[in-house]
């Protein structure tokens, strides 16, 4: 019950987080971009999902490492997209970069969860674990050395942003009766106040 309690809050954070900044954000992109921007968006959801159905749906002809590394690959790109985006938004005001920061971990938690739900040897591999946990550092790290163009940055923002919706709806809200509405609720509102007090 508490992981539930825990779920709901998260996601009530994050939902906050996506329709209060990040979706806002995509807006203030170049004009002649804004449309293109709701395709990237519309393809990061999508594609997230055809990877997902496609790894469940070989589930069973396909080895199970083959799977884990495939899963593993798609997280790692995904975290990678993150740290980029981290370092971009910390650049220009670090109060963003912060507000950014903590939806970040809360889906680094969720992603691991679900590797490790959908792939149980995945505990038994540090290394692909290892590889997982710095995949934002290693994104935060390229940022630095290689900054965005505007056009590129408010791409990848779009993209994300997709990719965000996706895993908020598939992994952090608890399905049917499970979940608390109070800490969905209450991590909307938190996350509200942040986004626009701060």
């Amino acid at each position: 019950h508490e992981r539930l309690k825990l779920l709901s809050f998260s996601a009530g954070v994050s939902i906050a987080y996506i329709f209060l900044e990040l979706l806002p954000a995509s807006f203030d992109a170049v004009p002649h971009l804004h449309r293109m921007l709701f395709f990237v968006m519309l393809g990061g959801f999508c594609l997230f999902h055809l990877a997902e159905k496609h790894i469940y749906h070989h589930q069973s002809t396909r080895r199970e490492s083959e799977l884990t590394k495939t899963h593993l690959y798609a997280f790692f790109l995904y975290h990678f997209f993150l740290g980029i985006l981290l370092a971009q938004m910390t650049a220009a005001t670090f109060l963003k970069g912060l507000l950014f920061f903590f939806p970040i971990v809360i889906h680094t938690l969720a992603s691991t969860a679900s590797l490790n739900e959908v792939h149980p040897r995945f505990k038994e591999h540090p290394l692909a674990k290892s590889i997982l946990a710095n995949s934002t550092l290693l994104g935060v790290l390229f940022a630095i050395f290689f900054p965005l163009s505007l056009v590129a940055y408010y791409s990848l923002l779009s993209f994300v942003v997709g990719v965000l919706l996706y895993v908020v709806i598939r992994d952090l809200l608890p399905e049917d009766e499970g979940g608390s509405p109070v800490y969905f609720v209450s991590g909307v509102l938190l996350y509200s106040f942040f986004v626009l007090f701060f």
